[in-house]
């Protein structure tokens, strides 16, 4: 038995041990998931969205899908990752890939697509609507009434002496709505008077926000000079109003200029307003007033 019980113990362990192969097919499977070569490991820049037009800011959404080689359907969205070394589209679903991270983007893009297709839906010229603003229009100017709102102004320039004294321009900046205001006082000494008559109005976007919902009767901060001119062709139809293209700038202008390119200068019913397009083709600022600051101080 001696003789023999090495032998057994080496046949009863070959029995009751699996082998490799064996050991290969009773372990469960690992999932592998593939870390893509390129990730987006930040959080998105809420000032660098707002700088991008629709198309970009679709791309930079699809992009997360595109890292873990979602397969588009789009023939664009297709053409442009194609071009990307690090893309491998072999899945036709990613969704329980997406990281919270990945989501918190694609909210944040999603956002920021919306409020572009609701200023291209603001900036759309309702010519009915907008005259019926206009011709309606009263000047309410009035710098007490802007302190209740905005504070104190950021500063106030006294123009009260010289050829041509224009009065007291206050100005404030409101950095989170991303504009800034300024009104002409009928004040022409060093102090300023809060409590002047009021004689231009001006507002002149930052491009610190979206700017969807600054506006005046309906002509918005930011929009693409088209759009203005449509929106001015609304209004010169029935000769209410007349229009004219001017190159240069007026005592007041010179507050609030920056790349200005030229200015569209709109008359009528009582009131005078300049319409500065940028050198970007956008409306950078509005003024409005009760006379024509181009020739008067």
């Amino acid at each position: 038995m001696k003789i023999y019980l090495p032998v057994f113990l080496a046949i009863l362990l070959a029995c009751s041990t699996p082998s490799k192969e064996e050991q290969k097919t009773t372990e469960e499977p690992k999932i592998e998931v593939e870390i893509p070569e390129f990730r987006v490991k930040k959080k998105y820049s809420e000032n660098r969205l707002l700088t991008l037009d629709s198309a970009e800011l679709r791309i930079m959404r699809n992009q997360i899908f595109a890292q873990y080689g979602y397969i588009f359907q789009s023939p664009e969205l297709k053409d442009h990752f194609n071009q990307k070394d690090w893309y491998n589209p072999t899945r036709n679903s990613v969704d329980t890939l997406l990281t919270e991270l990945d989501k918190e983007n694609i909210a944040l893009v999603r956002k920021y697509e919306d409020l572009l297709k609701t200023k291209k839906l603001a900036l759309m010229a309702d010519c009915e609507q907008i005259t019926k603003m206009f011709s309606e229009y009263e000047f309410i100017s009035n710098i007490e009434l802007a302190i209740d709102s905005l504070g104190s102004p950021f500063e106030t320039h006294a123009s009260y002496e010289g050829t041509c004294p224009h009065g007291q321009m206050h100005i404030w900046n409101n950095r989170t709505g991303g504009y800034r205001v300024g009104i002409l006082g009928d004040e022409y000494s060093k102090e300023p008077n809060y409590k002047a008559k009021s004689r231009v109005y001006v507002i002149q976007n930052l491009k610190l926000s979206m700017n969807t919902n600054i506006s005046f009767n309906g002509i918005y901060l930011g929009e693409p000079y088209s759009s203005l001119e449509q929106k001015i062709n609304c209004l010169t139809t029935d000769s209410t109003f007349t229009s004219e293209r001017y190159e240069g700038s007026s005592v007041i202008d010179n507050y609030f200029t920056g790349t200005q390119q030229f200015q569209i200068i709109l008359n009528g019913n009582g009131l005078v307003i300049h319409f500065s397009i940028n050198t970007d083709n956008e409306l950078d600022f509005i003024l409005v007033g009760t006379f024509e600051p181009r020739y008067a101080c």
